[in-house]
């Protein structure tokens, strides 16, 4: 865990930097796993290589709070993941659990709606006329 401030920023905009590192770290290891899962030829020695590799990138930042539910839900699946590796586990066998979670995870970030609400509030008024 990080102690000192190596930009001079103050803590509001520090807060905000290891927010977005954690969060661009946590889409990281969801990548790489998925990418892993879907390449046959990955090795269950490779797979575990990596996502350590990322996991202990993750577990050197701050603490920080993640109140998107995509982003609880990330930190949450690696949790997991976390556990499933450490234990003696069949590639194969959870290969295509792990690549329907991890499909759900890419829904549930795409499921935001960017549509502004001045224009939803718009768009209703013209649809009244």
């Amino acid at each position: 865990m990080p102690q000192d401030n190596p930009y001079g920023l103050g803590q509001k905009d520090l807060d905000q930097y290891y927010r977005q590192k954690a969060i661009n770290i946590l889409e990281k290891i969801t990548k790489s796993c998925f990418r892993m899962f879907r390449d046959k030829t990955t090795t269950k020695e490779q797979l575990i290589d990596r996502f350590f590799v990322l996991k202990e990138k993750l577990d050197a930042l701050w603490v920080v709070y993640l109140d998107a539910e995509y982003h609880m839900e990330m930190r949450k699946h690696i949790e997991k993941l976390e556990n499933t590796l450490q234990a003696d586990f069949d590639l194969e066998k959870i290969r295509e659990v792990q690549m329907t979670q991890l499909n759900r995870l890419q829904k549930l970030k795409n499921k935001t709606n960017y549509k502004k609400d001045k224009y939803r509030k718009r768009s209703s008024w013209l649809d009244i006329q």
